[in-house]
């Protein structure tokens, strides 16, 4: 028997939009990775660089919450068994923060995706 992971992301990204005011878009899906920190890692370049937002075109990126999947692999005699498990990845960047109630919301609207 052989095991291994896979990670995935999907989730939503906030940040400031021309002409004014802040707002959440669709992030783009991330994966897979070998491992979460792979794929926290590609996700901040992405906020940095501002690619995380799926083509939404934001002034600026503030912050993404991302939905993680972990997914176990196991292959047996040629067929796999996967289980998956779900976390969220929050991700800023500097010293931009989100406000509580956005945070909350934002939360809540991942765990659907």
């Amino acid at each position: 028997m052989r095991s291994f992971h896979r990670f995935y992301s999907s989730g939503i990204v906030w940040g400031r939009c021309w002409g004014g005011g802040e707002c959440g878009y669709a992030a783009e899906e991330l994966g897979p990775f070998n491992t979460r920190e792979e794929l926290a890692e590609k996700a901040f370049l992405m906020l940095s660089d501002g690619s995380l937002d799926s083509g939404m075109g934001f002034e600026s990126l503030i912050a993404a919450i991302l939905k993680v999947t972990d997914e176990t692999v196991l292959l047996e005699h040629g067929r796999e068994f996967t289980n998956k498990e779900y976390s969220i990845l929050e991700i800023q960047r500097g010293d931009a923060k989100l406000n509580t109630r956005v945070r909350k919301e934002l939360e809540e609207l991942v765990v659907i995706l």
